[in-house]
């Protein structure tokens, strides 16, 4: 499952030289991840589903000098395939297998107002699926207020991509996608959907 973690620590001494990121699956060790760049307070990461899992972050001054680690709550991470029986599909949908869908598998359809319906407990939720040059628009609403229009248009297909994410007050939410028919490239897909909740 693909998570998004990001900090704002900052290095009140001497400046900051770099950032350490370490994070941990239930009581395993500390594991460090590379970061984009010394400074980075960003960064993607892919963790096994249904495991608790914690991270944790300090920043380093100029002088060498490490702060406090600042850990997170504990987060449970979920994946759920399109064909998941809590995933609701409504409109005229098929599927397509390809080798990087998750299970292998995904959902799409061309039909204006064909939406996927998912109600779920959480802290986080994110929406993945194809991109590439025949893929097009659709609405993102939670708990029935318009949060995104989401194009998923690129040059180049990519089976595999984060569509849609958001951090959400803990609790129990309903996400709906909802297809435009985008003229010329009609095409949405959902291939999983991905959700943190609190450990």
């Amino acid at each position: 499952m693909p998570v998004v973690v990001d900090w704002g620590l900052q290095s009140a001494d001497a400046g900051l030289q770099s950032y350490q990121l370490e994070y941990r699956i239930g009581s395993g060790d500390w594991v460090r991840l590379p970061l984009a760049s010394p400074a980075s307070s960003v960064t993607r990461h892919v963790l096994p589903s249904a495991h608790d899992v914690r991270y944790r972050v300090r920043a380093i001054d100029r002088n060498g000098q490490a702060g406090d680690w600042r850990s997170s709550d504990w987060v449970i991470p979920t994946a759920l395939s399109d064909s998941s029986t809590a995933i609701r599909y409504s409109g005229t949908w098929a599927f397509v297998n390809y080798s990087t869908y998750l299970n292998r598998r995904a959902h799409w359809t061309k039909t204006r107002s064909a939406s996927v319906t998912y109600t779920f407990d959480g802290a986080s939720v994110a929406w993945a699926g194809p991109v590439g040059p025949t893929r097009g628009q659709a609405r993102v609403i939670v708990d029935g207020r318009l949060v995104a229009t989401v194009d998923t248009y690129r040059s180049v297909f990519k089976a595999r991509d984060v569509l849609w994410a958001a951090s959400l007050k803990d609790g129990r939410h309903t996400l709906r996608i909802q297809v435009l028919g985008t003229a010329g490239r009609p095409t949405v897909a959902v291939d999983g959907l991905y959700v943190l909740r609190p450990g």
